[in-house]
């Protein structure tokens, strides 16, 4: 994702662990949000679910998974996740999803 970031010329904020990008995501406002779904021991829905209504509506999001199956699908789209890319995502998929999503 850096990679992507650096290429596009998109500032970004990359966190180690699911607790520090839940706090980064109270405290801040993103253009762009990119989560993989399963996030050590935590899936991306229950990440934004524990969130709320606490991410702009603003916020577009991504989500990277090798795997999700159709209710989780059903999920995120309920969540407005913009897009699901299959893993492994190479760095020209996620420019070109993050590029459609920012509208660059």
């Amino acid at each position: 994702m850096v990679s992507a970031c650096k290429m596009l010329g998109v500032n970004y904020v990359a966190t180690p662990s699911v607790n520090e990008a839940i706090t980064l995501m109270r405290s801040r406002t993103f253009d762009l949000v990119v989560l993989d779904h399963e996030l050590n021991g935590v899936t991306g829905l229950s990440m934004l679910a524990y969130l709320g209504g606490r991410v702009p509506a603003a916020t577009d999001i991504i989500v990277c998974s090798s795997r999700v199956e159709a209710a989780e699908m059903r999920a995120y789209e309920r969540l407005s996740v913009r897009e699901v890319l299959r893993k492994p995502v190479t760095l020209d998929q996620l420019a070109f999803a993050m590029r459609k999503t920012l509208s660059i």
